[in-house]
């Protein structure tokens, strides 16, 4: 019998365990697999994690369904990769007595990083904004790419649909914090999951979502309780990292039209 992974709706709200030395830890994983949509089982054709963040690879296929995907990810403190892509030659959606025919084809590339960031200097009321980097493809159907950027005990997410080349600016929202450490984590979740049900019979559908170049971390917007730019601190992860402080430029009003299709695709997805 194959593994069966479950509960995977939605797959992009998984948490997958970290593997840890004292509070930094990284985590990479891709997969392959099909499934039942309503019951949010996928079978395992292959799969591949690393808890030390190595860049992991999954490929197969399956003729019975004429369904082939790979993935792969790899994460490092700062800076993450991932990329989905599969294919479904021919769909088919299941007569209700085909109870074991699957109806969801997924495959995935999963990369995060989590540690406990350190503020130098005397100051007690430190603001910090996270600037990233995204970068990558999607192209094709049923594509895409989630973001989840945590400090502390608050987060951020983003979601990307629209086909296109993606080589924006990202900026979270500003946490207030003290000069206490704080955890911070970044995860990017690049995914193909294809759903029968959605389209004719005999379709032949593709979709990839490449992000292996890459999500990272430009620097920290750190301000103090004056509003000053504090670039005479160091901010240092229990990993040994350290982060810039930059200050985020105003976007333009190219950007924000962009940003604004953007925002319109995904709606519209």
């Amino acid at each position: 019998m194959k593994n069966r992974i479950t509960n995977l709706l939605p797959l992009a709200c998984l948490s997958f365990p970290w593997a840890t030395t004292a509070n930094a830890s990284l985590s990479s994983e891709a997969f392959v697999g099909h499934g039942f949509y309503d019951e949010g089982t996928v079978n395992v054709l292959d799969s591949a994690i690393s808890e030390f963040g190595l860049n992991v690879a999954s490929s197969a296929s399956d003729p019975d369904y004429q369904f082939s995907g790979s993935a792969n990810a790899y994460a490092a403190y700062q800076r993450l990769g991932t990329y989905a892509s599969g294919t479904v030659g021919e769909t088919y959606f299941p007569l209700e007595e085909e109870t074991d025919r699957s109806d969801w084809f997924v495959t995935w590339g999963e990369a995060s990083f989590s540690e406990v960031l350190s503020y130098g200097g005397e100051f007690t009321g430190y603001q910090s904004k996270y600037y990233l980097q995204f970068t990558g493809t999607l192209t094709g159907s049923d594509a895409f790419t989630f973001i989840e950027l945590t400090h502390g005990d608050r987060s951020q997410t983003w979601s990307f649909f629209g086909e296109g080349t993606y080589n924006i600016p990202i900026t979270s929202e500003t946490f207030v914090h003290g000069s206490f450490e704080q955890t911070f984590s970044l995860r990017m979740f690049s995914s193909f999951q294809l759903y029968a049900g959605d389209y004719e019979d005999g379709s032949s559908i593709s979709g990839t979502a490449d992000f292996g170049n890459t999500l990272e971390v430009i620097g920290v917007d750190l301000r103090d309780d004056t509003g000053a730019l504090r670039t005479d601190i160091t901010i240092t992860g229990d990993s040994g990292s350290n982060y810039d402080v930059v200050a985020i430029p105003e976007p333009s009003g190219s950007l924000l039209l962009a940003l604004g299709s953007l925002a319109l695709l995904a709606r519209r997805r």
